[in-house]
């Protein structure tokens, strides 16, 4: 089917605890959905949610979302590009991007370029967290103005497929600008980690070397 030029506005529902409504939800959608132009404004969870599927998007934004702007796991590898998140500061808004999986599904492994991700001050937000087996790629991305952490990585898996041979996940010509906190924060467990002081020195080169501190010149919300 094909979703395009939809705007999703104040949607959403707390049911409990760890169960809530998004913004727009796929659920599995296949290489052959069309999704372009799409919005979520003011969502009570997540603006836009991906599990699993192959689904690409082109041209969406999320603004001030109750949780992850993008969130996408359980084997998703599609393509998303030309996409834009905007924090608004509310507590409890999270993540620009929380990519993750784990279990008995497949690694993610999206392809994200032109990402533009801006924070804003008062909720503790992220820019990028990829956890619990999150492959892919970024590129062509900047994250500015987050309040928190530019990018979190956690989990033996996620760690060890930045310095993989070849590497299953990449980050390349992209800008971390500003971060309130610090601008990576590797987190693999503490018991039985296979993570060594070495990969990690790794690792954060490897992500120095993809995210330069540049301003990418936006005036923040």
């Amino acid at each position: 089917g094909t979703l395009s030029y939809v705007r999703v506005e104040y949607a959403g529902f707390v049911f409990g605890e760890d169960n809530e409504l998004n913004g727009i939800t796929f659920g599995g959608c296949g290489s052959d959905t069309q999704l372009s132009f799409l919005e979520s404004y003011g969502g009570q969870d997540d603006g836009m949610e991906f599990f699993g599927g192959s689904a690409d998007l082109d041209h969406g934004i999320v603004v001030g979302t109750g949780d992850d702007s993008l969130d996408y796991d359980q084997g998703y590898d599609g393509t998303i590009q030309f996409f834009l998140s905007i924090q608004n500061g509310a507590a409890g808004e999270d993540n620009c991007i929380e990519a993750s999986s784990g279990g008995t599904n497949p690694a993610t492994s999206a392809i994200i370029s032109n990402y533009s991700c801006i924070g804003a001050t008062g909720g503790g937000q992220n820019g990028f967290r990829m956890n619990t087996d999150a492959g892919g790629t970024i590129s062509n991305s900047f994250i500015v103005g987050v309040d928190a952490l530019g990018l979190r990585l956690q989990g033996n898996e996620t760690l060890g497929r930045i310095i993989a041979t070849p590497p299953t996940l990449v980050f390349q010509q992209n800008i971390l600008f500003g971060p309130g906190g610090d601008r990576y924060a590797l987190q693999p467990p503490d018991e039985g980690s296979t993570i060594t002081a070495d990969d990690l020195t790794a690792i954060t080169a490897a992500l120095d070397a993809a995210f330069a501190d540049t301003d990418p010149m936006v005036t923040l919300p």
